[in-house]
């Protein structure tokens, strides 16, 4: 009897797949669901990153349960409320006079910089006027008021819950005028969570060209100062999950970006390079560098050649990218656990039809992983901690959203982790409630 296993996508046919589904892996006879226990970087958790503001949520007992539980796990809950309503309120529509009576009493009590009020599902049905609600509050209360969406059955069309949370997070870079002199020599970071790691060599070429720094939002403790990325020199688009968001500064405050997402191929991180020397008129002095991770490349693929590894979605990666990476690492990949095909991927996938036919991919929402135990099969490696609990892995990579690799370095910190990986012998159930995956 052959053991059994969940739903999968040959990787030959998944572009086919996923032409008819908005690009998701999902399977459309399946339960398309979002699940109460759900963690790791949600709406809350992302938008708590702006310094200085509240946030509150307008929410029913259900959905509240959820993010209240997410903050108190994420360290957040101090700087999230909730206005509870019932679905007599909801009815008869009574609750937007609360929201104003909300607002009014937590500027009066906590004295915020800013505030950002969260709406839900039933907003989106019941076309709730919160634009002008919160121009009114901003009028009178001198305080930059955004408006953001806690809405999960819009995961699956063009303006995802992830994408526009990064959206409203950086609207308050458009709510204050662009005074005094540009800062030419700043560059911001948008996409990622994280600030792109310190041993990137991304940090010494761009200052060594001309003296450009890169700033991250989580650089900012004072919201004001946080407003201050308005005013340099252009936006790095580094990570999909802030495209709406970079767009959408483009064409309110005329701030350009440049879509050069995090690779651990040294091809495309060397395209990325040239991408920036034209968008800054510069010359970045990489060459020396990408030639130092091609042969450190070649030098160590003896070290993982044959090992069988599978790719996560719990990790600060595009997993396609990363999966054409391992392969022509000379790693035997197996699955890949993937939630969408990102338009930047589609490349990478028909890549893998042609060297890797025998992978496999996971919808990593698909209902029959729930019925798991003990694991699908033995693998080296498990890149995720998704990975490692569906797959009986030897060793565990996390690459969690808390860390942003980047550029050549970022593919030599994934190789020396490899190589040196030891056993994993912890308490993985644990490690991933630490992680805040689970609530």
């Amino acid at each position: 009897m052959k053991p059994w296993k969940p739903y999968s996508i040959p990787v030959g046919n998944l572009l086919e797949e996923v032409a008819t589904r908005r690009n998701n892996t999902n399977r459309k006879s399946a339960l398309h669901y979002c699940a109460p226990s759900g963690g790791g970087w949600g709406v809350v958790r992302a938008a708590c990153l702006v310094p200085e503001i509240l946030i509150l949520f307008v929410i029913p007992v259900g959905c509240g349960r959820h993010g209240g539980i997410a903050s108190f796990q994420t360290g957040d809950n101090q700087k999230v409320r909730y206005l509870l309503i019932e679905e007599a309120e909801v009815v008869m529509g009574s609750y937007e006079d609360r929201i104003g009576e909300a607002i009014e009493q937590l500027i009066h009590k906590e004295k915020p910089k800013g505030m950002m009020i969260f709406s839900t599902c039933i907003d989106d049905l019941l076309g709730t006027d919160f634009d002008s609600l919160l121009r009114m509050a901003e009028e009178k209360h001198q305080i930059p008021m955004v408006r953001a969406k806690m809405n999960p059955i819009m995961s699956e069309t063009v303006k995802p819950p992830e994408l526009m949370v990064q959206d409203s997070m950086y609207a308050y870079l458009q709510k204050k005028p662009l005074m005094g002199i540009k800062r030419e020599r700043y560059v911001n970071t948008i996409g990622s969570f994280a600030a792109v790691d310190k041993k990137s060599e991304i940090h010494s070429l761009l200052n060594e060209a001309g003296g450009y720094q890169l700033k991250h939002i989580t650089d900012y403790k004072e919201l004001s100062k946080f407003q201050t990325m308005a005013n340099h020199r252009m936006n790095l688009l580094v990570a999909p999950g802030g495209a709406y968001a970079v767009k959408s500064l483009e064409k309110k405050t005329g701030m350009s970006y440049l879509e050069v997402f995090s690779s651990f191929q040294p091809e495309e991180t060397s395209r990325q390079y040239r991408k920036i020397e034209e968008a800054l008129g510069l010359s970045l002095a990489f060459e020396k560098e990408e030639k130092a991770v091609k042969a450190f490349l070649e030098e160590n693929r003896k070290f993982l050649e044959g090992k069988t590894v599978a790719i996560g979605a719990t990790i600060n990666a595009r997993p396609f990218e990363l999966a054409k990476f391992l392969v022509e690492q000379g790693m035997d990949l197996r699955y890949v656990l993937a939630k969408a095909v990102h338009p930047s991927e589609k490349s990478y996938v028909e890549w893998l039809t042609e060297n890797a036919a025998h992978l496999q991919i996971i919808p990593n929402l698909e209902p029959s992983l729930s019925s798991v135990e003990g694991g699908l099969e033995q693998l080296d490696y498990g890149i995720g901690l998704d990975a490692a609990a569906y797959f009986d892995v030897k060793h565990l990579i996390e690459l969690p959203f808390e860390e942003s690799l980047y550029g050549y370095q970022g593919a030599k910190t994934l190789i020396h982790r490899l190589i040196h990986a030891k056993p994993y012998e912890g308490d993985l159930i644990q490690r991933i409630y630490q992680a805040n995956l689970v609530i």
